[in-house]
């Protein structure tokens, strides 16, 4: 076995909660998991995330699941914080926690709030209303802190050139790249890198 795809929806019978055999399995094994990131299970996702070895996301209506499938049984999925911002992302509460962990995981390239609002199926005004009841960031932000994030996973762990990074994370090239994680943390791709690891940022910017 290559690793377990597993469709997490509160539409399945049985609800959304993970067989003990797999998640046993997926204690040595990638678990790859498709879900609608509804806020009635994005709480079993977040848990979830704190109990395997590997997890990584697929989003309804959002990523092309038979390529993410491809893509596990090949071993070329590429690694992804997913796992580590959604166990740090954990302590929102339960009333932003679908919204931060959705940016979370569609951060992995730009998205714009009215993307971020299709997959939560609700209107971006509605996302603006929660983030700021609470006194949090704007949408915007979020998001923005969320691509830099996983800019700088691909920079540090997985060591892609940042033109590579660039194309993958849906911009023009490094320079377009650099002028939006400059305006969302401060500093350029290069000198965020150089300054603090992944780890230290995901603390600082989550």
């Amino acid at each position: 076995m290559i690793g377990i795809v597993w469709e997490l929806s509160d539409r399945i019978p049985g609800g959304p909660t993970l067989p003990s055999m797999v998640r046993c399995a997926a204690n040595d094994l990638p678990l790859l998991v498709h879900a609608e990131l509804r806020r009635p299970i994005v709480r079993d996702l977040v848990a979830l995330s704190t109990s395997v070895s590997a997890l990584q996301v697929s989003i309804c209506g959002f990523d092309d699941l038979v390529h993410e499938v491809r893509q596990v049984v090949n071993g070329r999925r590429e690694p992804s914080p997913d796992q580590a911002i959604l166990n740090t992302v954990a302590s929102h509460t339960d009333a932003v926690l679908d919204i931060v962990a959705m940016a979370a995981i569609v951060g992995r390239r730009r998205t714009h709030v009215r993307e971020l609002a299709d997959v939560l199926r609700i209107r971006p005004r509605t996302i603006e209303w929660r983030l700021k009841s609470l006194g949090m960031m704007s949408p915007e932000r979020l998001l923005g802190r969320m691509v830099s994030l996983h800019v700088l996973w691909r920079m540090q762990k997985l060591e892609w050139p940042l033109k590579r990074i660039a194309a993958v994370a849906g911009f023009s090239g490094p320079p377009a790249m650099s002028n939006y994680i400059l305006g969302h943390i401060g500093l350029r791709p290069t000198r965020a890198a150089a300054e603090r690891r992944f780890e230290d940022w995901l603390a600082l910017l989550v």
